[in-house]
């Protein structure tokens, strides 16, 4: 007997990682729409394709309804990358414009928001407060030129990307003073310092809107080296902390931030998102 299919989930996001074209990615996984309503592609993919190429890709996306949000994260590294401090005039001019291009062309695949990480601090000749103040100027300009194309911009921890906990990232994000400028809380810190015994900030601060979703992975000795852990391998403690606050995020758009092998993993991960 016919069963028509339910309805399509919102805000619920997958991240591609490896990616040459958003629908060969979403037509490759059959059953996409009954999980996901959107993905986020890595910043490559707009910086190494020309517009014609996104137009034609974008008007598939647009008759599809797919939302796209493109991640910066990977390429704000200070160096070789790309960074955000003017320690060096002239690669901070030169990451501006690359992430300028970014915005437009996220634009162009109908795309209207830009994830972004800060990154670790110079190791000499700039000090902590001029640090402090150029990543304040950098993101109230980029915040400026996003929204001459309508993009909000996301700020997200990292480790080794300072500020770490997400309250000190939403003191950043008022100093700079741009509505268009969100904090991006992460779910898998949170869960980290849960595991220290530490009393940790809740994930959902401010006015934020989406809500990234990965677990901590752990080295031998305890500590935790990873915040891309895939959620449904977390430890039943994990999984109820972190049920707690999906249950507290709705209305929140979710981005499944974990580093995944293959459609398996990434099913198991749409599962525990739905069990949350």
């Amino acid at each position: 007997e016919h069963a028509p299919p339910g309805p399509r989930p919102t805000g619920r996001l997958l991240t591609l990682r490896r990616l040459t074209s958003v629908r060969e990615a979403v037509l490759s996984r059959p059953t996409f729409f009954e999980h996901f309503d959107g993905v986020v592609v890595d910043w490559r993919y707009l910086h190494e394709k020309e517009a014609g190429v996104l137009r034609a890709e974008a008007a598939w996306i647009g008759r599809q309804g797919l939302r796209v949000v493109a991640d910066l994260s990977s390429g704000l590294n200070l160096y070789p990358g790309l960074r955000l401090v003017e320690n060096d005039p002239a690669e901070h001019a030169a990451s501006v414009t690359i992430i300028e291009s970014i915005v437009t062309k996220l634009a162009v695949i109908g795309g209207r928001d830009l994830l972004l990480s800060l990154h670790r601090a110079p190791e000499n000749n700039y000090s902590a407060e001029e640090t402090s103040a150029s990543f304040e100027r950098t993101l109230r300009r980029l915040a400026d030129i996003a929204e001459t194309q309508g993009v909000a911009v996301h700020l997200r921890s990292g480790l080794g990307k300072s500020p770490y906990p997400p309250r000190q990232l939403a003191e950043l994000v008022a100093r700079v003073g741009r509505p268009n400028l969100k904090i991006a809380p992460m779910l898998a810190p949170w869960l980290a310092e849960q595991h220290r015994g530490a009393e940790a900030t809740p994930p959902l601060a401010g006015d934020a809107e989406f809500l990234l979703v990965a677990g901590p992975r752990y080295d031998i000795a305890g500590e935790c080296y990873d915040l891309h852990a895939p959620l449904a391998a977390a430890s039943d403690a994990e999984r109820k902390q972190a049920e707690r606050w999906l249950a507290a995020a709705r209305g929140h758009t979710v981005v499944l931030d974990a580093v995944l092998d293959g459609p398996d993993d990434e099913y198991r991960e749409a599962r525990a998102l739905r069990q949350g």
